[in-house]
């Protein structure tokens, strides 16, 4: 008994010690800094053609860029970014953790439109995930304008003549088009967009995670205005009023990612997100970017796409008609039989009287019996005595 309690000891002790360096592992391996670079599409970015968004962080920096890193460990202390412009340079910025720090948003601002040329995260993490550039916020000439037209209008476009001398590649007559393409229906002039300090990431309803659109709900007039063979409709609600548009990215088994910009409905907290896909595809995941403090659920609401026209049968050929029988060749008239020679009459033999036929009888004589027949008298005897012998037997087997 002594011996099972040392034994049962000893091994709490091991394992014991095994805990602890298995912790002691653990913390000094989060220590170490994981560097993670900018997603390969993302690379070479312009301001101008990239996916436009509100969200500005605070900054008040004409042109705002706004990155995301996702993957890290639970509790990651801010990470640090270093973002590469060809204007602008070499700048940098601390992470804001969102939830459990898992993830992290980014806001670096630039004078005016520029070129990205890179990034890169350094982060205190054992893992990482990937580094994207959400979207771009920057203001157009138009909505710069309106609030000193009251004031001072003059002063104004004396004030802005040498702004649009140094930035030719911006002209305000094509400014205002890239809100409506980009942010699907624009917000009216009474909309006020609530902006939260750093947006949280809403994942794909799990069960809607690796959906097929030829098997999945089809709704084919409800396209969002899209041409695509065919249109995913997301939905994610539960927003705040008044949140601004969210930006979603799906990945497709065949198509890849595929970003939208929210459409929000009523009073801003539901959106609608419309993503095409060039033929039918499978859906690996969805993830929303949004500026609310409350948030619903990310669900796929239906796919849209047009049933393929069955192919029209092909008309049966027509029967090859079939030849007209030739007209049988009209029996040759047979010729007529020859008359057959009259035979010629037999010569009449001449009549005889009738003459009695005279017939002999030939008797023959009487022959004696010789007695040639003994052997087959024998033979009858013979038998007759042994039916006799066997009478006699059946009689006397009855007998006894």
């Amino acid at each position: 008994m002594k011996r099972g309690i040392i034994l049962s000891l000893l091994v709490g002790l091991v394992l014991l010690f095994g805990a602890q360096t298995a912790l002691a592992s653990e913390k000094s391996g989060a220590a170490g800094p994981v560097t993670i670079s900018l997603h390969g599409p993302h690379v070479g970015a312009s301001s101008e053609t990239f996916q436009r968004g509100s969200a500005t962080g605070g900054s008040s920096d004409e042109v705002v860029w706004y990155f995301v890193v996702n993957g890290l460990d639970r509790g990651t202390a801010p990470a640090q970014l270093t973002v590469t412009f060809k204007g602008a340079g070499q700048r940098s910025a601390t992470g804001r953790p969102a939830g459990n720090g898992s993830t992290q948003h980014f806001y670096v601002g630039t004078p005016g439109h520029d070129q990205l040329l890179g990034a890169s995260v350094v982060a205190a993490s054992n893992r990482g995930g990937k580094l994207v550039l959400g979207h771009v916020s920057w203001k157009t000439a138009s909505q710069a304008t309106k609030p000193e037209q009251p004031s001072a209008p003059k002063e104004k476009e004396t004030s802005e003549k040498p702004a649009e001398s140094k930035k030719p590649k911006t002209p305000a007559a094509e400014a205002p088009p890239k809100p409506a393409e980009n942010e699907g229906q624009a917000p009216s002039k009474k909309t006020v967009w609530v902006s939260a300090e750093s947006p949280i990431t809403v994942l794909l309803h799990s069960p809607h995670v690796g959906t097929d659109s030829r098997t999945f709900g089809n709704e084919p007039d409800e396209t969002g205005g899209l041409t695509d063979v065919v249109v995913w409709h997301f939905v994610l609600n539960g927003l705040d009023h008044g949140t601004a548009p969210a930006h979603l990215t799906a990945t497709f088994q065949g198509a890849g990612e595929v970003t939208a910009i929210g459409r929000p409905v009523g009073n801003g907290s539901t959106q609608h997100f419309f993503v095409g896909t060039s033929d039918h595809d499978v859906l690996l995941g969805a993830a929303a970017l949004v500026e609310s403090v409350g948030v619903g659920k990310l669900v796929l609401s239906h796919v849209a796409w047009d049933d393929e026209p069955e192919p029209e049968p092909e008309p049966e050929p027509e029967p090859e008609p079939e030849p007209e029988p030739e007209p049988e060749p009209e029996p040759e008239p047979e010729p007529e039989p020859e008359p057959e020679p009259e035979p010629t009459p037999e010569p009449e033999e001449p009549f005889l009287p009738f003459t009695e036929e005279k017939v002999t009888v030939i008797m023959e004589p009487y022959l004696p019996y010789t007695g040639d027949n003994r052997s087959h008298l024998l033979w009858i005897a013979t038998w007759a005595a042994l039916a006799g012998l066997g009478t006699r037997r059946l009689a006397f087997r009855r007998a006894r």
